[in-house]
């Protein structure tokens, strides 16, 4: 997977993203980006990240997929419990500007899931 883009100039009509990074998983941040480690929960070890990128979709996709494989890694399945915790976390982190891009690459993850 690529690095992640960070836009030093954005626009001021482009909301931030907001992502979760498994802690496994290598990370850059930069005067643009920021992280928090997420305390509790599903998601515990894992990093929210809220940065500005120019390709919204991949950067949610590529964080969808690091998750994945970072539950993989520790449990060996994945069920639809922990794919709807998911998807909801992105959606209620994220603005509804980026919500189009959430579920396109939710439906693009389940999609390979499927298929494996």
């Amino acid at each position: 997977m690529s690095s992640p883009k960070y836009i030093q100039n954005h626009s001021m009509d482009d909301p931030p993203l907001h992502f979760y990074r498994p802690s496994s998983f290598p990370t850059r941040a930069d005067a643009s980006g920021s992280f928090d480690e997420v305390p509790s929960g599903m998601f515990l070890g894992s990093f929210a990240v809220c940065m500005y990128s120019s390709k919204p979709y991949d950067e949610f996709y590529s964080s969808m997929v690091e998750m994945v494989i970072s539950k993989l890694d520790h449990d060996l399945t994945i069920d639809s419990e922990y794919m709807e915790e998911l998807l909801l976390s992105y959606l209620k982190l994220n603005e509804k500007k980026a919500h189009k891009h959430i579920l396109k690459a939710f439906l693009d993850v389940i999609e390979v899931l499927k298929v494996e």
